[in-house]
């Protein structure tokens, strides 16, 4: 698969025939809310150091630029059949060093586990309509390892809720997904599912306070998907799942 991706990107480079990138990420400026490495989710800093971490596309290079402490940006190029974009010539991080321990530890994973790690090959990416009312967009970046960045096109009043406030079993999951809420959280939560095209499969509304809450699957076909819940305070936690 790797040499595929390799020739199809030479291919591409060569011809200087790129094929567009969604007009959506060009218009909108982005702001990460959470990513997930190997399972577990680590949710964007808010400080007085970095008070949000931003991405943006442009149709002039440099195309991508996101920012924490350090900026990481490159031109990027689409690649076919997936709804994917590459680094041609790599990403450049620059070499400010952030203050904040915590904010140091999550500058490491974004730049290094997600993007770095994985720079040969092609990131997978999505929108979807979050909110049609406001409206509200999130954006997906998976890459080829499988862990994700996820983004919205405003800075949320509230931050997702932390790492351990929902438990999402089994994983994968055949027909019944329990969601197990360990904290406190504020009711009613409204869950969706939504799968790697951006489609929203369906929503929930939990009205009342519980401890475990399960959804059935059995009709929803084999995939990857986003389980999203989000209480009344506008917390949000967002879960990848596999059926």
């Amino acid at each position: 698969m790797k040499n595929f991706f390799t020739l199809l990107l030479a291919l591409l480079i060569t011809s200087s025939s790129y094929s567009q990138i969604s007009e959506l990420l060009y218009d909108i400026d982005w702001f990460l809310d959470s990513i997930e490495i190997d399972g577990v989710t680590y949710s964007a800093p808010s400080n007085s150091e970095v008070p949000f971490v931003t991405l943006d596309f442009s149709k002039t290079t440099p195309n991508f630029l996101t920012s924490i402490c350090n900026d990481g940006f490159g031109d990027i190029i689409s690649v076919e059949p997936f709804e994917s974009f590459s680094f041609p010539d790599g990403l450049v991080v620059t070499l400010s060093e952030c203050v904040d321990p915590d904010n140091v530890i999550f500058e490491d994973l974004y730049f290094n586990t997600i993007f770095l790690d994985n720079i040969d090959q092609p990131f997978e990416y999505f929108t979807v309509i979050i909110d049609n009312e406001i409206p509200t967009y999130g954006l997906f970046i998976m890459s080829a390892d499988g862990n994700w960045a996820f983004y919205y096109d405003k800075v949320l009043s509230v931050p997702s809720n932390e790492l351990g406030a929902v438990t999402i079993f089994p994983n994968p999951v055949t027909e019944k997904l329990n969601l197990q809420f360990l904290n406190e959280m504020a009711f009613p939560l409204h869950v969706s599912l939504i799968d790697t095209s951006g489609r929203l499969f369906f929503t929930e509304t939990i009205e009342h306070p519980v401890s475990r809450h399960q959804i059935n699957l059995k009709n929803v076909p084999a995939g990857l998907y986003f389980v999203q819940i989000v209480d009344d305070n506008g917390g949000r936690v967002v879960k990848k799942i596999i059926k």
